[in-house]
């Protein structure tokens, strides 16, 4: 069974039982078999063993393979992303699930819309696969400028003059008047703040101020002065223009910067980690907001535990760091053991044999003991069944054994016509009647000092001879577009079935006459345009199946 995760339970079907026997189902082939078969619901590959028990027969082992891909996860497309020029791409903030695909260091240049590749992680990284090469836009923006003033125009006794500023982050400029007639404030300064995100507003303190003055603050030297200082909470930079105003003096301008760095967040370490040998890392489901750091194809390994690293990325990107390194155990298990056998020592009818079982996935292994064989008592035949027939011969096989004889014993219907000692692992009988129904019993032997020793179990094969070649005695047209076929009978048939061909074109199958007895059939709908050609052929059923004879002497029609 090949098929893609779902999320339901698949099973594997098996053919071929008869009423009454029972089945079995394990993951090991020494396993415990069960009548319900394993829970088959998540992606990965499972080998099922099923075991078919039916009496007055060895019981039956098989294996068959399920194979339940990786399905593609549903996700909904970034978008609304923003970042800072100068900062790095990794402090742009994704959904999650997401994050950077390639260099999450690369600083973010130039005002502006740009495109960046991601990847998705969903949470079930058992079931569902990681989409990678997903093309987000991220708006790119200035942080906060920071300028840098220049008397570009001196004042004069006659004119203001002019100071530029120009932002160093961005390149943003705008200009501003030096009043000739008032003289300036001095003295007045405000120190930078640097500290790590905390949850409360953070704010510059302005010295230097004089009784009366007022002080009105901004996040650019042009914009809207306010008596409050804007709210700086979140992490990021922050420049804060402050305005000094003085009765009889020149407004004076200042600026302080505001550093609010991303915080490390809290987590709780990931423990009881579990994974298959032979899966992937990524099948190893790490709790909300880890992840798996490098590459998450890498094939688990070795029984035990052993430590892998993962990253931790918070729900909130924009005021918490990414925590990196982060190295987490994992117990690698087998899956469900595979074993394979293999006879260390064959036994005999004085000395027990041994045989190795050793799980091919992780390498457990046990041992059985083979017992000693017992001469007198022969396993029953395997593989018996009839090889070949004609209308008037049978071929048997069996599988042979070293060592053993086998009484035939060779029925038509209830009667026994011929009981034959054979060695080997077949035999025909020959001068049989055709469409005749025959069963061969055979029963494996030792001779043990002299006796016949006798398999507890007689093997049985029902067959039957092909039916004799029909005799097609006549086809003939019936007003044009009609044609009527005759046959011999042929004895102990079931039916017959009629075949033709337009032309030189290919036999096909017309008619299926469900009777013996039935000996002719009317072909109708021809054309006296076209020459035809008949055939026939017997069947006998045997067990549901159809077995033929030889295809009839061939007829045609003319145009």
């Amino acid at each position: 069974v090949t098929t893609v995760y779902d999320g339901e339970a698949h099973e594997i079907e098996v053919t071929g039982l008869r009423e009454g026997d029972t089945v079995g189902f394990a993951l090991e082939e020494a396993g415990n078999y069960l009548p319900e078969q394993p829970e088959m619901v998540d992606a990965g590959t499972y080998e099922v063993w099923y075991k078919v028990e039916r009496a007055g027969y060895q019981a039956f082992q098989g294996k068959a393979t399920v194979t339940i891909g990786k399905a593609q996860p549903a996700y909904e497309l970034p978008t609304g992303l923003q970042g800072f020029i100068g900062s790095e791409l990794s402090s742009v903030g994704l959904p999650e699930g997401f994050s950077w695909q390639g260099d999450a260091n690369e600083k973010l240049k130039g005002l502006g819309k740009k495109k960046f590749l991601v990847k998705y992680d969903p949470k079930d990284t058992k079931n569902y696969l990681t989409v990678t090469g997903i093309e987000v836009e991220v708006e790119i923006k200035c942080p906060g400028h920071n300028y840098v003033s220049e008397v570009t125009t001196p004042p004069t006794e006659e004119q203001n003059g002019i100071m530029t500023h120009t932002c160093t982050i961005c390149g943003h400029t705008y200009t501003t008047e030096i009043d000739k007639d008032q003289p300036a404030i001095t003295g007045v300064t405000a120190a930078d703040v640097t500290t790590v995100y905390d949850g409360e507003a953070h704010e510059i303190e302005v010295t230097g101020l004089r009784e009366g003055d007022t002080v009105g603050f901004a996040l650019e030297e042009a914009g809207n002065y306010l008596p409050e200082q804007p709210e700086m909470v979140d992490a990021g930079t922050y420049e804060v223009w402050y305005k000094v105003e003085r009765a009889g003096y020149q407004a004076f301008q200042g600026k302080a910067t505001v550093t609010i760095g991303k915080a490390r967040p809290a987590y709780e370490l990931p423990t009881g980690l579990q994974g298959f040998i032979g899966s992937e890392l990524g099948s190893v489901g790490l709790p909300e907001g880890f992840s798996w750091q490098g590459d998450t194809d890498v094939e688990l390994k070795e029984i035990g535990k052993k430590k892998f690293i993962a990253k931790y990325e918070p729900k909130d990107a924009k005021n918490y760091l990414t925590v990196t390194g982060i190295e987490v155990e994992v117990e690698i298990k087998c899956p469900g053991h595979q074993y394979e056998c293999v006879i260390d020592k064959v036994s005999t009818e004085t000395q027990k044999g041994q045989k190795t079982f050793t799980c091919k996935l992780c390498g457990k292994f046990y041992t059985e003991e083979i017992p000693v064989l017992a001469p007198q008592k022969p396993a029953g035949v395997s593989g018996l069944k009839a090889a070949r027939r004609t209308t008037n011969s049978l071929s048997f096989s069996w599988k042979g054994t070293e060592g053993v004889r086998y009484r035939l014993m060779f029925y038509k219907g209830n009667k026994l016509v011929s009981t034959k000692f054979a060695t080997g692992n077949g035999y025909t009988y020959k001068g049989l009647k055709p469409a005749t129904v025959y069963t061969l019993r055979v029963t494996p032997y030792r001779v043990v000092s002299g006796r016949n020793v006798y398999a507890k179990t007689t093997g049985a094969a029902k067959a039957v001879t092909s039916p004799a070649k029909v005799k097609l005695t006549a086809a003939n047209r019936k007003g044009g577009s009609k044609a009527k076929l005759t046959w011999k009978r042929v004895a102990n048939a079931k039916g017959y079935e009629v075949y033709m061909k337009t032309g030189n074109g290919k036999y096909k199958k017309i008619k299926t006459v469900g009777k013996g007895t039935t000996l002719s059939f009317t072909k109708t709908r021809l054309s006296k345009k076209k020459s035809y050609s008949f055939k026939v052929r017997a069947y006998v059923v045997l067990d549901g199946k159809k077995v033929y004879g030889a295809y009839s002497n061939v007829k045609r029609l003319r145009k």
